[in-house]
């Protein structure tokens, strides 16, 4: 199977397995308030005199989430809060061991500062619409800061058109990057997906001799690169598109552009008592989880996270 493909199996196994385990911890709720209040059906009556302390107990648990069930659903919510900051705390630790591969692979295109003192990583597929969406607000960022740099990790996930427009946009970058930086902007700002006589227009009209992106866009280097990018990805736990990575912390989702921009005042601020971080020194930086994090909705219709797979990439 080939990397899109695998890539959407494990969103979907996620999914199935998030849902199973909410489930699994409401039924294990009721299935206990059920047992406990039995309990007290099944058991023999007290001795004169004495106090059946679990009997007691298991009334008053069930007696209280009949009368709030509320409570149930704000467990079912503090639980999901824990595994999503036990997710982002994991894939801190990702980072640090990928750091090379993240940061500065050279097969990943770079824009705005190439020395700058932080890095923002973007996963995107050009075929997603939470992407686009994102891609004024990443501009933005690089127009009011002038020491940023953004490094772009295509994570084509939405079907063959997807994975071809970054096949696409990779070759056009061993021509030129500014051919590459303005094909970019091109798919970004389309409106509607992108089909293969769309991406062939919008490449001719950046100034990529087309031809020679015919050839270019099946080498192994395209290849190897996009496959890292989805191992990446896997290890990360991201499961749809964008997602962000800014010094150590991850950003799955949809992010507001406040939200990155305190992440990346994070990413230059060194531990208390240590000394300042280096210019263009982007792995260091402390560990620090956002105060909510955005994820891609999966029942939207732009979602990055199709219901049914595309055909999955040529090894």
């Amino acid at each position: 199977m080939g990397g899109c493909g695998i890539m959407l199996q494990t969103i979907r196994e996620q999914k199935m397995q998030n849902k199973s385990l909410l489930m699994s911890l409401l039924a294990g709720i009721l299935g206990a308030v059920i047992v406990l209040g039995a309990q007290s059906l099944m058991k023999p009556a007290p001795t004169e005199g004495t106090t059946d302390v679990a009997d007691e107990f298991g009334s008053n648990v069930r007696e209280f989430l009949v009368a709030n069930p509320e409570v149930i659903i704000e467990a079912l919510q503090k639980h999901q809060e824990n595994q999503q900051q036990a997710q982002l705390d994991a894939a801190s630790e990702v980072i640090k061991a990928q750091a090379a591969a993240i940061f500065t692979n050279p097969a990943s295109p770079v824009m705005g500062n190439p020395n700058g003192s932080a890095t923002v990583v973007e996963f995107f597929d050009y075929n997603c619409g939470y992407c686009r969406r994102a891609a004024p607000d990443v501009e933005k960022l690089k127009a009011e800061d002038a020491n940023l740099r953004v490094v772009h990790k295509h994570l084509p996930i939405l079907g063959p058109e997807s994975l071809e427009a970054t096949k696409v946009a990779l070759a056009a970058r061993m021509q030129d990057p500014t051919i590459y930086e303005k094909l970019h902007h091109a798919f970004m700002k389309h409106e509607g997906k992108l089909d293969s006589t769309t991406i062939e227009t919008l490449a001719r009209e950046s100034g990529a001799n087309w031809e020679k992106i015919l050839v270019d866009k099946e080498s192994d280097a395209i290849k190897d690169e996009v496959k890292a990018n989805y191992d990446i990805a896997q290890k990360l736990g991201l499961t749809g598109t964008p997602g962000f990575i800014v010094g150590t912390q991850f950003l799955p989702g949809a992010q507001p552009l406040e939200a990155l921009k305190a992440a990346i005042v994070t990413a230059r601020t060194p531990p208390a008592g240590s000394e300042p971080a280096a210019e263009n020194t982007t792995a260091d930086a402390p560990a620090v989880a956002p105060e909510s994090t955005a994820v891609v909705p999966e029942a939207a219709p732009e979602a990055a996270t199709p219901e049914t797979p595309p055909a999955a990439p040529a090894e």
